[in-house]
Order: structure tokens, then C-alpha cells, then sequence
């Protein structure tokens, strides 16, 4: 990774983090608190989560390319995370399906899933969302 990236990086994990925790509160308030459906509370919690990361890492990690166009970076941001969910999903799911549910797979699975879809946004975020020479 060029020094560049190797700055951002730590900044995206440490968003990331906070990201999650968003997530679930916001899950866990739209379950108990609101009374909605997993779904509904899924979706919810994951709009929640990915407007606060936009803005923690238009700040912190990619500060220097935020865009002036702020509607469009939250655009291209939420369909990267789209994307970079399903990657996630379907790495869990293959690893599920080929080796089986026995303990411990599924947590290997999760785990493997994470991370390839962290990879996978970090890259989007990087080279899509906020790319240098972005329109300003």
C-alpha cells in the first residue's frame, strides 16, 4: 500500500468500528424500541450507519477529496457499501454452503465475509466515492 493509503486505512477501520456500533443500536432500537420487523430494522439501521460513516470519513479519512457535491458522494458512497455488502454476503454464504454449519465455520465464514467486504469498500471508497480529481 503506497504511505497514502497506509494514513487512511487505520482512520477507515477506526470509522468502520463506530460504523458497527451505529448499526446496532440503531438495529437494536428499530427491534425493541420501534417494534419493526428485522427487515425493516435492517434496512433502517444500515442507511444509519452508512450516513454516519459518510460523514466520519468525508472528515477524517478522505478529507482531502471530499467533493462539492455532497448529494452525489453520499450516492456513489451508499452504493459502494451496497456492493461491498454483498461481496460480504456472498463470501459468508459460499463458505457456509461448501464447508457446512458445524461449529466453527459459520464464525470463520463471518469473519472471512468482513473482511472481504471491508477490502471491498475501502477500494471503492478510494478509487469511486472519493477519488481523486472527483468533480469539485
Amino acid at each position: 500500500m503506497a504511505p497514502k493509503l497506509l494514513g487512511r486505512f487505520p482512520r477507515f477501520l477506526g470509522v468502520g468500528a463506530l460504523g458497527f456500533l451505529v448499526d446496532g443500536s440503531v438495529f437494536a432500537a428499530a427491534i425493541e424500541g420501534l417494534l419493526l420487523g428485522p427487515i425493516t430494522a435492517r434496512v433502517l439501521s444500515f442507511l444509519a450507519a452508512a450516513s454516519f460513516t459518510w460523514v466520519l470519513n468525508r472528515r477524517f479519512t478522505f478529507a482531502d477529496r471530499a467533493s462539492n457535491r455532497p448529494v452525489a458522494e453520499l450516492g456513489r458512497y451508499t452504493l459502494s457499501s451496497l456492493a461491498a455488502g454483498a461481496v460480504n454476503l456472498g463470501v459468508y454464504t459460499a463458505i457456509v454452503l461448501i464447508l457446512g454449519s458445524a461449529k466453527p465455520i459459520p464464525y470463520l465464514a463471518l469473519a472471512a465475509g468482513v473482511g472481504a467486504g471491508l477490502m471491498i469498500n475501502f477500494v471503492l471508497y478510494d478509487r469511486v466515492v472519493f477519488r481523486k480529481n472527483a468533480e469539485k
